[in-house]
């Protein structure tokens, strides 16, 4: 298999891990934004499957408690512009300190 096969498939697996979510408590829609940007930009490509949910937990918690403006931006505008994306990718950076992924 080619590494960009494999690359897609590994991705694809972070993808499935975010999606999951428990029954009868659906995530807000900004928050599912969030989280499907954040598996879709390569940011947990080398983060072990088993993590994903760990991490995408922190991002979110990080987000909510300190950058609530992301969330009431993506809820107001209903996009990501090139602005909104400088903030998710500084929420990002943040949560990959406290994370401990730096």
């Amino acid at each position: 298999m080619d590494a960009a096969t494999k690359a897609k498939i590994e991705r694809g697996k972070r993808i499935i891990e975010i999606l999951k979510q428990p029954q009868y408590l659906p995530m807000p829609v900004e928050e599912e934004i969030l989280s499907v940007y954040l598996v879709t930009s390569g940011v947990m490509d080398g983060l072990p499957v088993e993590k994903v949910a760990d991490f995408e937990k922190a991002f979110l918690a990080y987000v909510r408690n300190s950058a609530k403006e992301v969330i009431d931006t993506l809820n107001e505008k209903k996009e990501i512009d090139a602005k909104m994306e400088e903030k998710i990718k500084e929420a990002i950076e943040a949560t990959q300190k406290l994370y401990g992924k730096s």
